[in-house]
Order: structure tokens, then C-alpha cells, then sequence
């Protein structure tokens, strides 16, 4: 009896570590991503950058939260080094990413020259744009999205939210003609070559 009990015991015990570092509400202090500072590399790649030209785009951390005021909507953080509310003379885009039943899902945010570009999106699994509520915490050097649900799957309580990653960038955009040029200067959470040990970022389990 006494061996069945300690049993049940350790169990509970590890599920709490897992459900409390994997899959609980994150916020600046515990985010579910994280991203060494000062890594931000020419078209994501190459290293060897002057670091304090680009702290607008150089990812900290990002979270995922809900607000029981509000459950119908996931708010969705994203904190750099030193956040501008313009970009001269390239366009800043900001995104966070994740895989809900096995369909992608990114909020996006462009800043220009004179400031936000557009609104605050999402796109779907369908590559389609749509607008959402944000801010942007220059103080803090926070962009928040505020995103319905409905927008991205209505995931019910206990869904997980995976692969979830981040990348900032500066490319050339002409304000005349809307052309976009490369992404020159990226930082990625996310890195796809080996050497450089970049990994998803920890799930995220709803709760509301």
C-alpha cells in the first residue's frame, strides 16, 4: 500500500514539472521562447555584425497569455533589445509562430519610416492576412497582438499551441512603388543550421 501510494505520488509530482515548464501561461519573467541577445546575422546566416545597429530587431523573448476578462482572445508578446516605433530607411517586420493541429499560424507587424505599416495580422493556414488588435510598448520594448480566436482555429481548453519560434528583420522597401527587397538583417529563434543550436520554443497549453 505504502509503495502504490509513493507511486501516485511521484506521478503527480512529475506531471506538475511538466505541465508547469512546458505547457503554462507565459509571461516576461517566464517566456516560452528565449533568444541569446546580440545574434542578429546578415540574411539569418552570417555572423560578425556591429550589434548596436540593430537592437530594434534583436529578439529577447516572446509568450503566449489569455486574460479571463477576455477569453476569447490569445495575446501573443514579443520583447527586443531596444524597440523603435520607425524604422528609416528599412522596413522592420516582427513575427511569432507556432503549429495548432498541425496547421502554421504567425502574427505579423511592419513599421516604416513614419511608423506601423498597415495594422496588426495574422495569417492563417491559408496564407490569408487579417487584422487583429496590437500595442506597442516602447518603453517596455514589447509588441503585443490580441488575436480572436476564431482567427486561428478556435482551440478549445487543454489545446496545445507547438513549434513555437520568432524572427525580426530589416529589408529594403520602396514607400513609392510597395516593392520589398531581401531579408538582409534577420534574427531568428528558430535556426535551421545545426552549428548554430537554435530549438522550437516550449508549448503552450490553453487554458481559457
Amino acid at each position: 500500500m505504502r509503495k502504490k501510494f509513493f507511486c501516485l505520488f511521484m506521478c503527480f509530482i512529475l506531471l506538475s514539472i511538466l505541465f508547469s515548464s512546458v505547457a503554462s501561461a507565459g509571461d516576461v519573467e517566464d517566456p516560452e521562447i528565449k533568444d541569446a541577445p546580440m545574434d542578429v546575422r546578415l540574411f539569418g546566416i552570417f555572423s560578425g555584425l556591429p550589434q548596436y545597429l540593430f537592437k530594434q530587431i534583436d529578439i529577447i523573448s516572446a509568450w503566449f497569455n489569455e486574460d479571463t476578462i477576455e477569453p476569447d482572445y490569445l495575446f501573443i508578446s514579443l520583447k527586443v533589445r531596444d524597440l523603435q516605433d520607425t524604422s528609416d530607411p528599412f522596413e522592420a517586420l516582427y513575427s511569432v509562430t507556432w503549429i495548432y493541429n498541425d496547421e502554421p499560424y504567425q502574427t505579423m507587424l511592419k513599421i516604416h519610416s513614419y511608423g506601423i505599416y498597415g495594422m496588426y495580422n495574422i495569417i492563417d493556414p491559408d496564407d490569408h492576412l487579417h487584422g487583429c488588435e496590437g500595442t506597442l510598448d516602447i518603453e517596455e520594448n514589447i509588441i503585443t497582438w490580441k488575436i480572436s480566436k476564431d482567427l486561428i482555429g478556435n482551440p478549445p481548453v487543454g489545446s496545445r499551441l507547438t513549434s513555437t519560434s520568432a524572427y525580426a528583420l530589416l529589408r529594403p522597401f520602396d514607400e513609392s512603388t510597395g516593392e520589398v527587397g531581401a531579408d538582409f538583417f534577420k534574427d531568428l529563434t528558430l535556426e535551421f543550421i545545426p552549428i548554430f543550436y537554435g530549438r522550437y520554443g516550449d508549448d503552450y497549453l490553453v487554458r481559457l
